[in-house]
């Protein structure tokens, strides 16, 4: 089965300020039964986008953690935040969220990627790296345009 693989343009000019329609993205893939793996550039992106998920409803929950490898026992949560700084694993290949500037070494493991791409120049020249790189590899890439 063909990985599919959706860009998320926003009209927010940062990540930070795109956070909580990341959380509104991973409800909802939560809720239809997913497994998710995000993947934040730094500890700081990966520490705020984890108190986002706390807060971001009260009348929601998604169970999370953030995800390091040299755990005693596994998480169960089904969202798993990491940082793209201590070149995680991932536990599963379900749906990959990239909040990087890369395509992960991994991404072709995974049956669903989810782009989310910020209204910033320097961002958004790198999802056009992306892009090509996955149109060149023959992938389906869908761009969804979301007002924030």
């Amino acid at each position: 089965m063909p990985i599919e693989i959706d860009f998320y343009l926003l009209n927010s000019s940062s990540l930070e300020e795109s956070l909580p329609f990341v959380c509104r993205l991973v409800e909802k893939a939560y809720n239809q039964s997913h497994q998710i793996f995000i993947l934040t550039e730094t500890l700081a992106e990966t520490q705020k986008l984890n108190d986002q998920l706390w807060t971001f409803r009260d009348v929601s929950f998604v169970p999370h953690d953030i995800y390091q490898e040299q755990q005693q026992q596994p998480t169960p949560a089904a969202v798993q935040i990491a940082c793209a700084e201590a070149n995680p694993q991932p536990p599963h290949n379900d749906i990959l969220i990239n909040l990087t500037t890369n395509a992960p070494d991994y991404y072709n493991d995974f049956n669903r990627v989810l782009e989310v791409v910020p209204n910033d120049n320097n961002l958004k020249a790198a999802a056009r790296m992306r892009y090509k790189h996955y149109q060149a590899n023959n992938y389906k890439t869908t761009t969804h345009n979301i007002n924030i």
